[in-house]
């Protein structure tokens, strides 16, 4: 089981594994025109970055070791299986801060599930779960809300779970 506000902290051996990985990934999605959907302000290396350390994050808060693949993935062709595979489909969402809720874009599908994790690789490397919504729950009509010119489907925290 993992607690919502159980949190890690990535040491410096994780942290450059998580950057190197996550820079690569960017790398080849551009070499391969993926169609750019990380929406951020702080920049596309940032947000490559700082998922992948909430991606390790998630897999180190469960002592599983985490998917580190590099090529593209696509829910239009069924090629993500989530960012951990652990008895059950799970897509990790990073954000940076601790309030937010978790933001899902509308071409995700229910198949799999989500679940937040905050943290921002700049100030520290502590990333903190804040929970896990079921895709079945998440993915429907009267979630979706506009957020920053995009829309998302949205959960707020208190609505999440712990991870069993």
């Amino acid at each position: 089981m993992l607690k919502k506000g159980t949190y890690t902290i990535l040491n410096t051996g994780e942290f450059f594994a998580a950057k190197s990985v996550g820079l690569e990934r960017l790398r080849i999605d551009e070499e391969k025109q993926v169609v750019d959907r990380l929406r951020s302000t702080n920049g596309k290396e940032f947000t490559a970055i700082n998922g992948m350390c909430g991606e390790l994050a998630a897999a180190k808060l469960r002592n599983v070791f985490p998917s580190l693949g590099i090529e593209p993935v696509s829910s239009f062709l069924g090629t993500d299986a989530g960012d951990t595979v652990y008895g059950r489909r799970i897509d990790f969402k990073t954000s940076l801060a601790d309030y937010c809720p978790i933001r899902v874009p509308t071409w995700k599908h229910a198949d799999k599930d989500y679940a937040l994790i905050t943290g921002d690789y700049r100030n520290s490397l502590r990333y903190t779960f804040r929970g896990i919504i079921l895709g079945k729950d998440l993915i429907r009509e009267e979630r979706k809300a506009e957020y920053k010119g995009h829309i998302y489907y949205t959960a707020r925290q208190d609505e999440l779970s712990d991870l069993t």
